[in-house]
């Protein structure tokens, strides 16, 4: 008897705290827009998301923090995903370092018990699950969409841009019509006695050859077939998962970097060749790092020479799209080994322009501050936006 009374108590006191969860989880945010006049909208068509809703503002507008003060206040991101596999490389809990230029303060965040104080959700591409997502989204939320990958890439990840349609109020990626621009390098003009830090070494006192360092690829994809084609008639060396020849394994991430540059540095040219063909705005860190900072002259392929120099350094790289066959580049690369002042003209770039890796953390933190689109803003097609290309 005294069991059954147990076990009668227990029940109780199970469905008490069930009801406070759903109390909590569910009345709680509909008080919260009845109060603040807010109403929930649902997004049609979809397949799992029908069971979210979104809170929105009646008037479209933006909660606006108190702007008298003297300096403006923290803002809170919330990374509500991993990054690829490796979660301990976001920036967790802290003031992350958004720069020394960088006006304003943001707090970085993977705690989900801080969504209802977060700012922006910012969500990665290639680990989102549409099965996840919050339930709610508040006003003064922006959903940020954040990815630096092509599209077809996307696809392999099981990233379906439709599903999506819709949900995000704002893109940060390396395409130039983001919310939030992310490029993987940025140029800049030299002014006065400027020195930049990061110049690459220019003595040119390396193999007369060049190296391929290809991580992932198959034997049909276009960059690989040039650089086979090119080491016909110039001498090419192979390293990378791809070619079996590994370099710089086993060690940590930052000495890794380094190894990898000292090893491209010795070669004369880098075959910068992305692993897509007609990405607008793709240009990774094989040229803004492997190529510049190498010292390596790049020898480049993927996006169109108009995108080069539309955004990288000018008179810095060596564009394929520039030769009618690997036979033609191959040559162009033979005289400027027999002419030093020629190879040595790629390079005078250091004396007028600058690189640096994006600051797209200020750049969200600032968007965040000064709010230049509202949250009402989504993208009813992501799959547009994305655009289209192939794999290389």
């Amino acid at each position: 008897m005294a069991d059954k009374a147990k076990r009668i108590f227990l029940l109780m006191i199970s469905a008490v705290c069930l009801f406070l969860l759903w109390l909590v989880g569910w009345q709680l945010p509909e008080f919260y827009m009845r109060q603040n006049k807010l109403s929930t909208i649902s997004i049609p068509g979809h397949r799992s998301v029908r069971k979210h809703r979104y809170i929105l503002n009646k008037t479209h507008s933006i909660l606006q923090y108190d702007t008298g003060e003297p300096e403006p206040p923290s803002k809170t991101i919330l990374f509500w995903t991993t990054y690829y596999s490796y979660r301990k490389l976001w920036p967790f809990d802290k003031k992350f370092p958004l720069g020394p230029l960088c006006p304003y303060r943001c707090r970085l965040t993977h705690k989900k018990s801080l969504y209802n104080q977060s700012d922006a959700v910012l969500f990665h591409a290639w680990t989102v699950d549409i099965d996840k997502l919050p339930k709610w989204r508040f006003p003064y939320q922006q959903w940020v969409l954040y990815n630096q990958e092509p599209p077809f890439r996307l696809e392999g990840a099981h990233f379906h841009a439709a599903d999506y349609n819709g949900l995000f109020n704002w893109t940060m990626s390396y395409k130039t019509n983001s919310d939030v621009y992310s490029p993987y390098g940025r140029r800049g003009r030299i002014s006065g006695n400027e020195k930049e830090p990061t110049q690459p070494r220019t003595k040119f006192d390396r193999k007369p050859a060049a190296v391929a360092l290809i991580r992932r690829c198959s034997s049909t994809q276009g960059r690989v077939q040039f650089a086979y084609e090119l080491a016909e008639h110039y001498p090419v060396h192979f390293y990378g998962r791809c070619f079996g020849q590994t370099i710089c394994q086993d060690m940590p991430r930052a000495d890794a970097s380094r190894c990898v540059l000292d090893f491209i540095g010795q070669y004369k040219y880098y075959l910068a060749f992305e692993n897509s063909v007609g990405c607008s705005d793709y240009i990774t860190e094989k040229y803004w790092v492997n190529g510049l900072r190498s010292g390596s002259l790049p020898v480049v392929m993927g996006t169109s020479r108009t995108d080069y120099e539309r955004l990288a350094i000018p008179g810095s790289y060596i564009h394929v799209n520039d030769f009618k066959s690997a036979e033609a580049l191959a040559a162009h690369l033979r005289n400027l080994d027999a002419h030093a002042d020629a190879y040595s003209a790629y390079f005078s770039w250091v004396n007028k322009y600058k690189y640096s890796r994006n600051q797209k953390w200020c750049e969200l933190c600032s968007q965040l501050h000064e709010q230049r689109s509202g949250a009402t803003q989504v993208y009813d097609s992501l799959e547009q936006w994305l655009g289209d290309c192939r794999a290389n």
